[in-house]
């Protein structure tokens, strides 16, 4: 068949002509393909562009021989360097084993540099000429800089144990700054840093037999919202019956002080609350006793007992506290500066404790009082002692102070939030009195 004729722009005509290549001659060349040196150079460039990426969005993966090489301040490299080297004798177990004694310097250095693990085992190995007052004062500088910014590098187990030992010498920057400190504990800060105090001394078994440790050791446990508390509650239930046979019982025999201060009582009715409601804390649980089988829940009503007994303060913060609390548990808010809630209350408590629902005035509860007279003299008693004493509760044998007023309970078993409630619906006849008339009723 003729090739198809193909028309030029000038108009002449020709014929395309079909080449066969002959089968002797050389091998014919495909134009359209890509040679074999360009396929190279594509792959080089692929290549160039994957490892430039690589290198540029992950330039962490490159190893340098320096640690810390990034940072630029020769000093905060060499600390860095120093306190790698120092947490790595601590994960060892060779820094114990370590005479830092031999090399002062490099002990100052671990307070300049380290952390808190290196830190304390340092500390104990210069305890003793810390208490000598024969430390450099390069030494002192070191231990002040960190306790003074309150680090959580320094060794305030170390240091707090020296401290509270009066160990210290009285005249040493480091002393003063520690008394600082535990002014500051006192008042409820610091709680993660006591956390470890605590659990460090515990099991080291160097709990401080100090009147002013032990007074801050029942505040903390009493608080249960401080990050130390099921420490101090632990520790505490170590040491029983020391402190009490449970943690109400402690909590009784701290308010047995007669200079008791307002802030314990008000706290008092906070941790009273709260037992209340959940019962016993983790730290120090009771689960049963012989007398006692069924042990958390009577430890709620005892709680019930005491927080009903603070309503009768002769201390206006105090019976506010304790309107606050009972409100809690019965689910009523109300005015805890009102006289007629704080009476009504007062009645409610009666109800619960001595007096049964037919009684419209119910008459008052010994056993709830905290007045004692003395003759003429008037003081007020927040423990439980004198209330045995006189006979107004008696306990069993093997029983703890408090389970003579739980014995008194009048709900039975229904929940102490419906009694309560039901107890507090009772005196809403009380809001009819005028301010006067509350006063003058509430000497009944």
């Amino acid at each position: 068949m003729p090739s198809k004729p193909f028309r030029f722009l000038d108009g002449s005509i020709t014929m395309a002509q079909l080449r066969v290549p002959s089968p002797d001659g050389p091998p014919q060349r495909d134009e359209t393909q890509i040679s074999f040196e360009l396929w190279v150079g594509l792959v080089l460039a692929i290549l160039v562009v994957f490892f430039g990426w690589l290198f540029w969005l992950h330039p962490h993966e490159i190893v340098d021989d320096e640690p810390h090489a990034e940072v630029e301040d020769s000093e905060e490299r060499r600390a860095l360097v120093d306190r790698d080297e120092f947490d790595g004798f601590v994960e060892s177990g060779r820094i114990e084993r370590i005479d830092w004694l031999d090399d002062e310097q490099r002990a100052i250095r671990v307070f300049e540099v380290a952390a808190r693990p290196a830190t304390e085992v340092v500390c104990q190995q210069y305890a003793e000429k810390l208490s000598d007052g024969v430390a450099s004062r390069a030494m002192n500088l070191a231990l002040l800089q960190l306790v003074s910014r309150r680090s959580n590098d320094a060794p305030w187990s170390c240091l707090f144990g020296l401290y509270l030992d009066r160990r210290l010498p009285d005249d040493s920057s480091v002393n003063e700054e520690m008394a600082a400190f535990w002014s500051e504990v006192e008042t409820g800060a610091h709680g993660r840093l006591m956390k470890s105090v605590v659990s460090d001394l515990d099991a080291a078994d160097k709990i401080p037999d100090d009147a002013a440790f032990n007074h801050w050791l029942r505040r903390c446990a009493l608080v249960m919202e401080y990050t130390a508390s099921q420490d101090c509650q632990r520790v505490l239930g170590d040491k029983a019956p020391r402190f009490g046979d449970d943690l109400l019982e402690m909590l009784i025999g701290h308010l047995a002080d007669p200079d008791v201060l307002v802030g314990d009582l008000r706290l008092a009715a906070s941790a009273l609350t709260y037992f209340v409601q959940y019962g016993q804390p983790n730290g120090w649980f009771t689960d049963e006793t012989p007398a006692l089988p069924e042990y958390d829940e009577a430890f709620k009503v005892g709680a019930l007992f005491q927080l009903c007994r603070l309503i009768n303060a002769p201390i206006h913060e105090v019976r506010e506290a304790a309107v606050e609390g009972l409100g809690t548990v019965a689910g009523v808010s109300g005015r805890p500066t009102s006289a007629h809630m704080q009476y009504r209350w007062r009645q409610s408590c009666r109800y619960a404790f001595g007096a049964g629902d037919g009684d419209e005035r119910p008459h008052r509860v010994p056993a709830l009082a905290v007045v004692v007279a003395d003759g003429e003299e008037e003081s007020a008693d927040y423990g439980m002692q004198t209330l045995i004493e006189r006979g107004l509760c008696e306990n069993e044998a093997d029983e703890p102070l408090w389970a003579c007023g739980a014995r008194r309970w009048t709900g039975e078993e229904e929940s102490i939030h419906r009694v309560m409630g039901r107890h507090f619906a009772l005196t809403s006849y009380i809001e009819w009195y005028e301010e006067d008339e509350i006063e003058e009723i509430a000497r009944e």
